[in-house]
C-alpha cells in the first residue's frame, strides 16, 4: 500500500506518510496525545479510509515547532 512506511525508514524527509501507530511510536507519544495534538491544530494528519495518516513532512514540521529544552533548566518528569 502506498501509506506504508518500511519499519527501516528513518529519513522522514521522504515522501510518504506516517500511520498514527508509526507516528506516536517514532516520536513516543501515545494515541490521546496525538489527538489533542491535531485538535489543537499542531499537528496535520489526513483521513484515507479507515486510516489517520501523518505526511512526513507535517510531522517533521510539528518536530521542529516543539518547545526547546534549555541544557541549564531543571525538567520535571
Amino acid at each position: 500500500m502506498l501509506y506504508q512506511i518500511p519499519a527501516s525508514s528513518t529519513d522522514i524527509d521522504d515522501d510518504g506518510a506516517f500511520t498514527r501507530q508509526q507516528f506516536c511510536q517514532r516520536y513516543g507519544i501515545g494515541t490521546t496525545t496525538f489527538y489533542e495534538e491535531v485538535k489543537a491544530k499542531r499537528l496535520v494528519a489526513k483521513k484515507c479510509g479507515a486510516r489517520t495518516l501523518v505526511p512526513r513532512s507535517k510531522a517533521r514540521e510539528w518536530l521542529n515547532a516543539l518547545p526547546t529544552i534549555e541544557g541549564n533548566k531543571s525538567v520535571a518528569a
